[in-house]
């Protein structure tokens, strides 16, 4: 075989070669494609069924069993089941009702000023309600002596509620307190916190709204808050509530 026929062969060897190779990386990297997209098809049909699944998990219903849109009213009553709240206090949570509105499933029994002895005159309110009501008290800032407020919670306990709670007194700012009339100092309300959360019937939650709310409320005369600080209060009783009876 002459010299110039050998270097023909081998040029056409390489040819081929080279050919086998690109056919080769043709069908396997089309194939990697097709599996990449259908991988990544794959997910986002994943990720999308995972959105609608949690869409339905934080979705909020109002009475009637309709959706409504985050951040309705309707929303601070999940969890209870349908089950009424009756909210028993002082100024704070009639200022409090003024804040998040009225809810068919929660009773305010509340006024300005009101101490424990102010429960006695008005029991009649709570003596009315399903035995299933779920009772929170907050009565003590404008009487601080958790001996009347202990006398005051034994009594609805004697009714047959199978679920009370105590609140602890929410926070005060003695500082601005001094320039509007008030005289309600921190270790008044935290000695009346600890009494009353070691001396509670055993049947009676202790619910410590001042822990939660310490360092962060917003008030304008050192005991009444603003809407946003009364609205993040009543959902943390209502959440508490709420996986409580989960």
């Amino acid at each position: 075989m002459s010299y110039e026929t050998k270097k023909t062969l081998v040029i056409l060897l390489d040819i081929i070669a080279a050919l086998v190779l690109a056919a080769f990386m043709l069908c396997y990297f089309g194939k990697e494609d097709t599996f990449l997209a259908s991988a990544i098809h794959d997910k986002e049909t994943v990720l999308e069924d995972a959105g609608d699944n949690d869409g339905d998990i934080t979705k909020s219903l109002d009475p009637d069993g309709g959706d409504v849109a985050d951040g309705d009213s309707y929303e601070h009553s999940l969890g209870l089941e349908g089950r009424t709240l009756c909210m028993i206090g002082d100024s704070r949570f009639a200022g409090m009702h003024e804040a998040v509105g009225d809810d068919e499933n929660v009773i305010w029994i509340a006024k300005g000023g009101a101490g424990h002895d102010w429960y006695w005159d008005n029991k009649s309110e709570v003596e009315k309600l399903p035995r299933d009501t779920v009772i929170i008290y907050e009565l003590g800032v404008n009487s601080i002596d958790p001996n009347k407020g202990i006398e005051a919670i034994e009594d609805i306990c004697e009714m047959g509620f199978s679920d009370i709670y105590a609140l602890s007194i929410a926070p005060v700012d003695p500082d601005k307190e001094a320039a509007h009339g008030y005289h309600v100092s921190t270790q008044k309300v935290m000695e009346y916190n600890n009494y009353l959360m070691s001396h509670l019937p055993y049947s009676v939650r202790y619910m410590d709204v001042y822990t939660e709310l310490s360092g962060n409320i917003t008030t304008y005369d050192g005991l009444h808050y603003d809407d946003d600080t009364y609205i993040r209060w009543y959902d943390i009783m209502v959440r508490s509530v709420a996986e409580d009876n989960e």
